[in-house]
């Protein structure tokens, strides 16, 4: 929780009570009337939201930084953010005036990953243009790696004692029940510190607070400034922001299992004697379980109000000195207006325009064109890969018959005598490819869970050259850690691939978390109609891309124009679709999760799945799949027989909902040995959700369901686990 004023407490606010998912888009419209670009956004929103949801009705920290003149202005530095200094263990970043948030996200990020690989991570930035918001989100981050984590940061002159400044401190602790949490402010009370009440009792994770507006908090505040201002290159001035990121492995200290056996002891004696009765962290946890449980926040009147007009200003004019003017569109805005033109048109479609031929006429006098040969390149092809390295944020993609041609061709960047590493849980016609085609080119292939990092980092060995992922998984729906597993990747020198078909570049976008390549079956989500077949590589650096294309146009993989042609059709509505597929998948798991003949359900969207905090720390929405398990083989073949509307075939992002039971269709051909040592039960049903209406979708897997279940009783409904409330919010786009 954040401190209110002394002011602030004397009065009680007007709350109004609205859906988080409604506060969410709220937030979002009013970055983008600001000016934020869409990657930005969703950070930002991250960030205040964690605040937000741990507030209540407060009108101080969360979303009144959008109010409050606490961001800087997207047309500050509109520069990446640089690195100016580095080594192994450490690293300085220039913020060139950018929002705090953004900037210690790329330091939190950056420090973790130095951990991962060192033990420890330090990392430094200055010259940031606005306050970092809450520190406690960037320290539950790096808790939440399994490392200690220490925050400093300054603000632009350290507060003499009486004032009120914040300069404030965090301390982060991993433990067996979750982060244990110290935010606090240093000076006198600040939004960043809870100061005491009217009864005089201290607030929750404020043993700091005792300090205000006396010496000892000034000269907290002189040694936070000079940590996060002259020793990360701040100078003596204090001109703008400054931070100071750390955060090390406890193994350095000793045994990581005795340490968390100690910290559970300390904090099982502290429940009794701590400030309010709780360990630092716990209210604010307990007030976000509350909110996510009723699916509604409180927000201060004024707030709200301000918020509503920012979000129905006119949108910001685009960052000056920004390379793209389309940095700040929406999703669906560029699918529907796309990237360039289209090449060699003198007619200005406003369609795009199909190449069908298979050579080009040369330039007599030189005999070369732009295009010779559709193999190696022709105009339509080109159309489909540009706005896939647009949508995607890659250097290039490449457009192949199928998604399994393109994922041969990512094998094929493996030499003979290479090593990649996989997951478990992954598409029958990825494993027949990994596990009988690999071998016989001279490649192993270890399969891990991807879950786990640590068993990932296990698995790397020096002769590792991919790092091989699916997140969600199919069928089964498990998340990986997208951002770790590339990180593990580089620091052995290996490349690293997402299949992101479940979720395509509308819903997830792995080259922004750090991954080499993007593979994307085109055949479901970007032609929608299941009347295409194709695949994309999007693909992070020229390097990669040059090897890539040789492969491409020297084994003939690429997609005919006409394919491409439907593909960029598809692209238009792919947004529209992908939404309107992912309210009805919401719907159908929030139905079966109360059926009693449903076992188990995995939907990374559902605020109970234990894997929701970290799908959507990386991608917006929870997607169209989901998969659930019966217990009973004959029940989920009798579902498969007795459903009207879900057609029974194998892929998925129709247009048309579909039903499947993977081990007998699409998972066929893994041995069922090998399915069952990985843990896909063979009455695993997996629903991939069209655009019908709703109620028609829920009415048909009613009458399934009863005549599945006909002259069988049903055992009564499996016990629901208790809610694993995920540490912070993004609601579904």
């Amino acid at each position: 929780m954040r401190a209110l004023s002394r002011a602030f407490r004397t009065s009680v606010p007007a709350l109004a009570e609205l859906p988080i998912a409604d506060l969410h888009r709220l937030g979002a419209d009013a970055l983008a009337a600001r000016g934020y670009a869409k990657e930005d956004t969703d950070i930002l929103l991250d960030v205040m939201l964690w605040s937000q949801l741990r507030e209540g009705g407060s009108p101080r920290g969360g979303l009144a930084a959008l109010t409050s003149g606490e961001l800087a202005p997207p047309t500050s530095g509109s520069g990446e953010r640089a690195v100016e200094y580095e080594t192994k263990l450490s690293a300085r970043i220039d913020g060139k005036q950018r929002s705090g948030m953004l900037v210690m996200h790329h330091a939190t990020e950056l420090a973790v990953a130095k951990a991962q690989q060192h033990g420890v991570g330090l990392v430094g930035t200055r010259n940031v243009g606005s306050s970092s918001g809450a520190l406690g989100y960037y320290l539950e981050t790096i808790a939440n790696a399994g490392y200690v984590g220490l925050v400093f940061a300054q603000t632009p002159a350290a507060a003499p004692t009486g004032a009120a400044g914040a300069s404030p401190l965090g301390i982060s602790v991993p433990s067996p029940r979750g982060p244990v949490v110290l935010d606090a402010a240093t000076a006198a009370a600040s939004v960043l510190g809870v100061a005491p009440s009217a009864e005089g009792k201290a607030g929750l994770s404020d043993t700091l607070a005792v300090f205000d507006r006396s010496y000892k908090g000034s000269h907290l505040s002189v040694m936070v400034e000079l940590l996060a201002g002259p020793l990360v290159g701040g100078g003596a001035s204090a001109s703008g922001f400054g931070n100071l990121v750390l955060a090390f492995d406890p193994e350095l200290l000793g045994d990581r299992k005795g340490f968390q056996r100690d910290v559970e002891a300390v904090l099982s004696r502290w429940g009794g004697g701590g400030v309010g009765g709780r360990v630092p962290g716990e209210a604010a946890a307990i007030q976000l379980d509350a909110a996510l449980r009723h699916g509604r926040v409180n927000l201060d009147d004024a707030l709200l109000s301000q918020l509503n007009a920012i979000a129905a200003a006119p949108p910001a004019p685009p960052p000056a000195g920004a390379d793209d003017y389309r940095r700040g569109f929406g999703m669906s805005t560029r699918l529907a207006h796309p990237v360039g033109k289209g090449k060699g048109d003198p007619y200005n479609a406003s369609s795009p325009v199909l190449f069908q031929t298979a050579t080009f006429e040369l330039d007599a006098t030189t005999l070369s064109g732009e295009y010779d040969y559709t193999r190696s390149g022709n105009p339509t092809r080109h159309m489909l890969e540009e706005q896939m390295a647009d949508l995607e944020g890659a250097s290039r993609s490449f457009a192949f018959t199928s998604g399994m041609a393109a994922l041969a061709v990512a094998l094929r960047l493996v030499p003979a005598g290479g090593h990649i590493v996989t997951g478990d849980d992954i598409y029958g016609g990825t494993s027949r490819l990994l596990s009988r085609i690999a071998p016989e080119s001279g490649v192993e292939v270890s399969n891990v869970d991807m879950c786990d990092v640590d068993a990932v980092r296990r698995a790397m060995r020096p002769n590792t050259k991919l790092v091989w992922m699916e997140s969600p998984t199919n069928p089964r729906m498990q998340i990986t850690d997208l951002r770790a597993c590339a990180s593990i990747a580089k620091q052995h020198g290996a490349i690293s691939l997402v299949d992101n078909s479940i979720m395509a570049p509308v819903f997830q976008q792995p080259l922004a978390l750090g991954v080499d390549i993007s593979m994307t079956s085109a055949t479901k989500f970007i032609g929608g109609h299941s009347d295409v077949t194709a695949g994309i590589l999007s693909v992070a650096g020229e390097e990669l891309a040059d090897r890539v294309y040789f492969l491409q146009n020297s084994e003939g993989g690429g997609l005919s124009p006409y394919d491409c042609w439907l593909c960029l059709r598809g692209l238009k509505t792919m947004s529209l679709r992908m939404e309107r597929q992912q309210a009805n998948a919401m719907a159908m798991a929030q139905w079966l999760q109360r059926h009693p003949a449903v076992q188990k359900i995995s939907y990374p969207g559902l605020p109970t799945d234990p894997s929701y905090s970290l799908h959507m720390s990386q991608a917006s929405g929870g997607g169209s799949l989901l998969s659930f398990e019966t217990g009973d083989v004959n029940l989920s073949k009798g579902l498969v027989e007795y459903s009207k509307l879900f057609k029974v075939t194998v892929s998925f992002g129709s247009t048309t909902s579909l039903l499947s039971l993977p081990c007998f269709m699409s998972h066929a051909s893994i041995p069922a040995e090998v399915r069952r040592a990985r843990g896909l039960p063979d009455d695993l049903v997996r629903i991939s959700a069209g655009i019908e209406d709703e109620k028609d979708l829920l009415a048909d897997l009613a009458q399934a369901f009863d005549r599945a279940t006909a002259g069988t009783r049903l055992a009564p409904p499996a016990q629901q686990p208790p809610l694993n409330m995920p540490w912070t919010y993004a609601a579904p786009r």
